[in-house]
């Protein structure tokens, strides 16, 4: 929907989006905790962060990678994972049946979500990266600091424009090789069906004249009988025709 703003004074989501960002750009989640806490000060005085969403966003940050820290699956290795996930599967343990139950939707849902709004999201999403890192700019007289830099690396890293034309060039593609695919295999049918005509015609013809040369019914004593055995003998020569020239293609 191209009507979708964040209210003017949702600052809690804005205060989310630019922590989020910032947060991809670390490898280790401890030194994300340790960044916002040194700079919190400096990004409350010049605007970057709401005094009154700072506090609430990063401790809720925080206790995110605790818990992640002290839950049996922050202790597990991802191999560890997937092996308690066949374990559960082998056994056909009733919390994995609910377990993939859920999970699955779960991502039906959130693709739904990601389809309805993620472009306009990635718009917004930019935006608030954008002011934000205007705003860092003047935390120091040249315009580089560690906050700005960060903020644009986020930027870099999973807002860039590019992508969206590689993602929209690469959508177009696949549905250009769709129609191609569909447009194949509907001439492919009327092929089949014009060769299937084709071939019940020649058998009526070839049943026909061999019937005013040899009376099936001086022959074989009725027209019907005579008609089947040329259909038979017909059809057994195009299966054999063909069994010949797949065995070559093969070869």
């Amino acid at each position: 929907p191209n009507q979708v703003t964040l209210e003017s004074d949702d600052s809690y989501s804005r205060a989310l989006i630019l922590l989020t960002a910032l947060e991809e750009t670390f490898d280790d989640p401890k030194e994300f905790v340790e960044f916002v806490a040194e700079n919190a000060t400096a990004m409350t005085t010049f605007g970057i962060l709401p005094l009154e969403e700072m506090q609430s966003v990063t401790e809720a940050v925080k206790a995110k990678k605790i818990r992640s820290t002290v839950s049996v699956a922050g202790q597990m290795s991802r191999a560890q994972k997937i092996a308690a996930y066949r374990l559960a599967a082998t056994n056909n343990d009733s919390d994995y049946k609910n377990y993939i139950k859920f999970r699955d939707m779960m991502r039906k849902f959130r693709e739904k979500i990601f389809t309805k709004y993620g472009s306009r999201a990635k718009v917004i999403a930019r935006k608030e990266l954008n002011n934000a890192g205007q705003k860092a700019k003047a935390m120091s007289p040249n315009g580089h600091n560690q906050m700005s830099d960060r903020i644009q690396k986020a930027i870099d890293k999973g807002l860039e424009i590019n992508d969206e034309k590689k993602q929209i060039y690469h959508l177009i593609e696949q549905d250009n090789n769709q129609q191609e695919k569909m447009s194949d295999k509907k001439m492919n049918n009327i092929l089949i069906y014009l060769t299937f005509l084709t071939l019940f015609s020649t058998l009526w013809d070839c049943a026909s004249l061999l019937d005013s040369v040899l009376p099936y019914e001086a022959v074989v004593g009725n027209a019907i009988n005579g008609y089947r055995i040329v259909t038979y003998i017909f059809i057994a020569v195009t299966a054999v025709i063909i069994f010949i020239n797949r065995k070559r293609k093969k070869q």
